[in-house]
């Protein structure tokens, strides 16, 4: 099922159904970007695209532990990312930024990064 406004998980309302599309197929926006595919994804992004913040902080930051993370120390992060501008009328919240720490997490752990759990 496609995602639609107002239903699923909040954080991924307002996602571009091309980009929804890309990670349902396996393709990932983040990974076509180091592929060296251009014109993948728009030029900047906001906090709605959970996925794909989620892809770039587990590149960026391979050596942070996203359990660790307190959300303001993760706000910093995503701020700091290249191409990131916050969007007005979407500040980030507490459900996107849990999203995004998911999204880090389940990104960390295929590429093989979680072997610090139990």
């Amino acid at each position: 099922m496609e995602p639609q406004r107002d239903q699923g998980d909040p954080a991924l309302n307002g996602v571009a159904f091309a980009q929804w599309h890309d990670v349902r197929a396996g393709r990932s926006v983040a990974r076509r970007r180091r592929n060296g595919e251009r014109n993948v994804a728009a030029k900047t992004f906001g906090w709605l695209e959970v996925q794909l913040i989620g892809e770039m902080l587990a590149e960026r930051h391979p050596d942070l532990d996203p359990y660790r993370i307190g959300f303001p120390q993760l706000r910093k992060l995503v701020s700091e990312l290249p191409g990131f501008k916050e969007e007005p009328g979407h500040p980030s919240n507490e459900k996107i930024l849990e999203a995004i720490q998911r999204h880090w997490i389940e990104e960390r752990e295929d590429r093989g990064g979680d072997e610090d759990e139990d």
